[in-house]
């Protein structure tokens, strides 16, 4: 609720407003905000129905003024779905009429979120997360398990100091962890990586399946090493440490 008390704060007086929280208590912070009329997620627009597709999803969406049918969005996790719908509905909002349906299926099958649920590898599967709060680490626990093969996943892993590890690895718990790697992220900022073994420890998962690495390079050296060809790879927790990743993978 704090949050939301404070990013309603850019809601000004006159402007239109598109909530896509549907949160009855989180919305109605934001509504008490907004004034008379906003523009509400699941009542004015929304998903209406999704599926999975090769690179992505394929959806359709509707909005105040118009909907559209079978647009495919090459990412990953529900949220981006959600992203797309308040994006496309501030869009007619400013514009005052529906888009234009070449428009708005070219404009989606470009997007990218360089860094969120981005694959960089395959045999093994390795993905790129930047989650590094709890509610992050919920929505790529959620993609893993819906969108992703079944099976054990090897979890590359470093946050900061101002975060806490064990509410950050706890989000995991839906997901099937066979091995955590720990890693030290380059930045004076970084929590130890003692500290994060004893917050995986805490969460229940065995020693045998916790081990550390000096810094990024060996522990994806340490995670192809370890990780079936037809397993997964999920590199997390920290921005930092999945543009360090990147940099590796792909150049």
């Amino acid at each position: 609720t704090d949050n939301a008390e404070a990013e309603s704060g850019i809601i000004g007086p006159g402007s239109t407003t598109v909530i896509g929280e549907t949160d009855p208590e989180l919305q109605a912070i934001l509504r008490a905000k907004a004034g008379a009329d906003p523009v509400l997620r699941d009542n004015d627009f929304g998903v209406v129905s999704s599926q999975r597709a090769v690179g992505g999803k394929v959806f359709s969406l509707k909005t105040r003024l118009g909907s559209y049918d079978d647009v495919f969005l090459p990412l990953f996790g529900e949220h981006q779905e959600l992203n797309a719908a308040v994006a496309l509905q501030c869009a007619e909002e400013f514009l005052g009429q529906p888009l234009p349906d070449d428009a708005v299926r070219e404009a989606f099958g470009k997007v990218s979120s360089p860094g969120r649920l981005e694959l960089v590898g395959k045999q093994p599967l390795v993905i790129l997360d930047g989650a590094h709060n709890a509610a992050g680490m919920e929505a790529l626990a959620t993609a893993l398990t819906d969108e992703f093969p079944p099976g054990p996943k090897t979890i590359v892993f470093g946050c900061m100091k101002e975060k806490d590890p064990t509410e950050l690895l706890l989000a995991l718990n839906e997901v099937e962890v066979d091995q955590l790697i720990i890693t030290a992220i380059d930045s004076p900022r970084a929590l130890g990586t003692e500290q994060i073994r004893n917050a995986a420890r805490k969460i229940g998962l065995a020693d045998a399946r916790i081990c550390t690495a000096e810094n990024p390079r060996a522990a994806l050296d340490l995670a192809t090493q370890d990780t079936d060809p037809d397993g997964q790879i999920v590199i997390t927790g920290s921005l930092y440490l999945v543009g360090a990743a990147k940099g590796l993978l792909v150049g």
